[in-house]
Formats: C-alpha cells, sequence, structure tokens
C-alpha cells in the first residue's frame, strides 16, 4: 500500500513539475495574443517614438472635452470606439493602440 502511494505521489509531483517546465518555457505566448486592427470608425494617426510608431484611433470632437482610453491585455481598443462614442456623445475620443497590437 505504502508502495502505490509513494509511486502515485512521484508520478504527480513529476506531471506537476513537467506542467510547470512547460508553462515557463511558453509563458509569453500565453500571455499576449496581438489582434488584427479592427475598425470601429474614426481615424488613425500615428505617433513617432523612439523608433516605433504608435497607432491612435481617434474621433475628434469640437469643445474642450476630451477622453483618453487605453485599452487591456490584447484589446483591440478601436473596436471600443462605438461604444465609447455613445457614452461619451460630447467629447474628443483618443485611444492609442500598445506597440504590436491592432495592426
Amino acid at each position: 500500500m505504502l508502495r502505490t502511494v509513494l509511486t502515485l505521489s512521484t508520478i504527480a509531483s513529476l506531471a506537476y513539475l513537467g506542467l510547470c517546465a512547460w508553462v515557463f518555457a511558453f509563458q509569453r505566448s500565453l500571455i499576449y495574443f496581438p489582434q488584427p486592427r479592427g475598425f470601429g470608425g474614426g481615424t488613425m494617426i500615428t505617433l513617432p517614438v523612439d523608433g516605433a510608431e504608435v497607432v491612435i484611433t481617434t474621433r475628434p470632437h469640437s469643445g474642450p472635452n476630451a477622453l483618453l482610453y487605453f485599452g487591456g491585455n490584447a484589446e483591440d481598443v478601436s473596436a471600443s470606439l462605438p461604444s465609447l462614442a455613445q457614452a461619451f456623445p460630447d467629447h474628443a475620443l483618443y485611444l492609442p493602440h500598445y506597440r504590436g497590437y491592432g495592426g
């Protein structure tokens, strides 16, 4: 009985260590999922920064009110433009994409 418990414990421990090693080796591919650029309307502008370009989706609006929206992990912020435009109709909207996302 003790031998069976030890064997099962060893197998479970090795399986867990193997899973941990796999997650460690492929952690980058599990975190970042760049999405292709969607089009939720608005205008796309590019802002040059330190050897790269940041794409910004904008919805211009005259007046003093503006909203700057930073999306979450792997979010294409241009897809959020229609709902933000509906929620904030009297604001100019600026939605910067993270480098490598949204196009």
